[in-house]
């Protein structure tokens, strides 16, 4: 992809150029994309920045998941408000699955080999956000069953921990997604290529915890680890991604 094309991978379009052509329903809700619909197919270039803006948002959507596993591990602050797991994790993957088949249809139409190699991109960082919320929807169902548990202070606290770092990884990504700039994906980069030591320190308290637990527990805590680490990894790649970009 040229120089051109690249800088506008995550560039957002102004609310004003949105809004006149692509006016938003008022009444919509977290189970309909806010950007793309099929009016859109008839001017691809302008619907590439409209796919852009749409992953942007449905990355906006993961911090509720964040919120969710904190409260299964008995961490959240008082006062959140909380999403419903079951509405959030049907709009999430409705709204991906909308826009694989938007970018799917914007492919048939007359567009340039440039344009292509971008949609390409595209559907790469669709899938990578597919798989965060595959992991995180994951925990979450892992960790209320294994709280439900006999569950000490060094496997509670290991939940504890596995949940902020995952909010660390998915602050820095959104950072990184909504202002591309060297700065957030060195800093994402950063983060998630240091993620060995992470993984070693939660293996070494896995360890400690395993001898507390019941054969559930332990299998359910292998499960939370097995998780944690491929959500690790999918940063991993949407670094990788992002910085071959810059």
């Amino acid at each position: 992809l040229n120089v051109a094309v690249l800088a506008t991978l995550f560039a957002p379009l102004t609310p004003k150029i949105l809004n006149k052509f692509f006016p938003q329903d008022a009444n919509d809700d977290i189970m309909k994309p806010k950007f793309i619909n099929d009016q859109a197919l008839s001017e691809p270039e302008f619907a590439v920045d409209l796919i852009a803006l749409e992953e942007q948002d449905i990355c906006k959507r993961l911090p509720p998941y964040i919120d969710l596993l904190r409260k299964e591990a008995g961490t959240l602050e008082t006062g959140v408000k909380i999403v419903a797991k079951e509405r959030l994790h049907d709009s999430y993957t409705h709204v991906c699955t909308t826009l694989k088949e938007f970018v799917q249809d914007l492919m048939h139409e007359s567009i340039s080999s440039q344009t292509a190699e971008y949609l390409l991109d595209r559907l790469e960082v669709l899938s990578i956000l597919e798989a965060f919320e595959e992991h995180l929807w994951a925990l979450i169902n892992l960790f209320e069953d294994f709280m439900k548990g006999q569950v000490t202070d060094n496997p509670r606290k290991l939940v504890g921990n596995i949940c902020e770092v995952l909010d660390i990884f998915l602050m820095t990504t959104m950072d990184a997604i909504d202002d591309p700039d060297s700065q957030n994906i060195e800093i994402l980069t950063i983060t998630s290529s240091g993620s060995g030591d992470q993984m070693k320190n939660l293996r070494k308290a896995y360890l400690a915890s395993e001898l507390a637990l019941d054969d559930q527990g332990r299998n359910n805590l292998r499960w939370i680890l097995f998780h944690f680490e491929n959500y690790i990894i999918a940063t991993q790649r949407i670094a990788s991604l992002l910085d071959k970009h810059n």
